[in-house]
C-alpha cells in the first residue's frame, strides 16, 4: 500500500572501498565496511531515525525532522574522523540529505524527496555535508544554522527538474570551520605570499590576513562581478598552505586562463592556480573583457 508522507531523507556513502578491497582482500575489507555501515546505523536510530537499506557501501535512512537529520550527519562525519580502523587505507564519507515528499511502499521509498536527497549525496565531496535551503528552512537551531554555508543559490543538478540552493553543513573544530585554508605563518625570512584578484576597479588580495575569498554577482562577496552568467556566489579562491586554490561553486562552470595552457574549465572542482591569469564566471572570456577577473602573485 502507497503511502504519501514528508521526511528528511539522509544518503552516507563510505568513499575509498575500492581501494580497501584491493589492499585487503575481500574479505576483510568487507568487514570492515560493514562495521562502517553498523556504526552509521547506529547514529541514525540514536537520533531517532531509521535505517530504510543499505545499498552496497551507502546508508539510506529517514528522519521525521529536518534538524534531526542534520545532526546525524553532523555525528556521522565526525564519527568517520576517529581513527581508522584500518590504519593506512583510510575510508572516508560523504552525505546528502533533504526533507521533502515522498512514497513508502513496500519498506522503501520513492518520489522527489528521495531523488533530491541522491542529487545532494552525489554532489558530495569526500567529508563532506550538502543539504538543500529547503531543508535549512526547516532548521530552528542557532547553532546548526550557524554552521550553513550556501554553496549555489541556483543550481540544476542532474536529474532534478528544478534548481536549488546548495548548502554545506560544515562539521569539526570551531576554527577549522571560521577560518578554513588558513597558511601557517610564514618566518621572517619567507616574504609572504599574497594573490591580487581585481575585476575592474576592485581590488583583493588573498594571504595570510584574507585566507579565503567568494566571487559572484551576489552582493555579499569580496569581489563582485556584475555578469548575468555568474551564480550569485559562483567561486573562491583560499590560500592552501604555499598554494592558492580556486574552488568552482557554480550553475554554469568557472573558465581558467593560465599563462601558457589552453583554458580550463572548473565544474564543482577545484585547480591550483598558476602565479598569473584570468578567470571566466560562467563563460569564456579574453583579457579585455570588462568582467574577467584578472590575478597575480606578489609577494607582501
Amino acid at each position: 500500500m502507497k503511502q504519501n508522507i514528508t521526511l528528511t531523507v539522509l544518503f552516507a556513502d563510505i568513499v575509498g572501498s575500492t581501494r580497501l578491497y584491493e589492499s585487503l582482500g575481500d574479505q576483510r575489507a568487507r568487514e570492515l565496511t560493514s562495521h562502517w555501515l553498523e556504526a552509521l546505523a547506529g547514529i541514525t536510530r540514536a537520533q531517532g531515525g531509521q535505517v530504510v537499506k543499505t545499498i552496497g557501501d551507502e546508508l539510506m535512512s529517514t528522519f521525521p525532522q529536518a534538524e534531526t537529520g542534520a545532526r546525524a550527519a553532523l555525528a556521522m562525519q565526525e564519527r568517520s574522523d576517529r581513527p581508522e580502523f584500518a590504519p593506512g587505507v583510510p575510508l572516508r564519507i560523504r552525505v546528502g540529505f533533504h526533507h521533502g515528499p515522498v512514497i513508502a511502499e513496500s519498506s522503501d521509498l520513492f518520489g522527489e524527496g528521495v531523488h533530491i536527497a541522491t542529487a545532494m549525496v552525489r554532489q558530495a565531496k569526500p567529508d563532506q555535508i550538502l543539504t538543500t535551503g529547503e531543508t535549512l528552512q526547516r532548521v530552528a537551531d542557532p547553532i546548526l544554522l550557524g554552521r550553513v554555508r550556501l554553496l549555489v543559490g541556483e543550481a540544476r543538478l542532474e536529474g532534478l527538474y528544478r534548481p536549488m540552493e546548495l548548502c554545506e553543513l560544515t562539521w569539526g573544530e570551531v576554527d577549522e570551520i571560521t577560518r578554513p585554508g588558513v597558511a601557517p605563518r610564514q618566518s621572517a625570512a619567507a616574504p609572504a605570499r599574497i594573490l591580487e584578484v581585481r575585476c575592474g576597479s576592485h581590488v583583493v588580495r588573498v594571504g595570510a590576513d584574507l585566507p579565503e575569498v567568494t566571487m559572484g554577482r551576489g552582493g555579499q562577496n569580496h569581489l563582485v562581478v556584475p555578469d548575468s552568467q555568474a551564480s550569485r556566489i559562483h567561486a573562491r579562491i583560499s590560500l592552501q598552505k604555499e598554494r592558492f586554490l580556486l574552488e568552482d561553486q557554480s550553475t554554469n562552470g568557472t573558465w581558467l586562463h593560465g599563462p601558457d595552457a589552453e583554458p580550463l574549465l572548473l565544474h564543482r572542482d577545484s585547480r591550483s592556480l598558476p602565479e598569473q591569469g584570468f578567470i571566466g564566471l560562467g563563460r569564456k572570456v579574453t583579457a579585455a573583457t570588462s568582467e574577467a577577473v584578472h590575478f597575480s602573485l606578489t609577494e607582501g
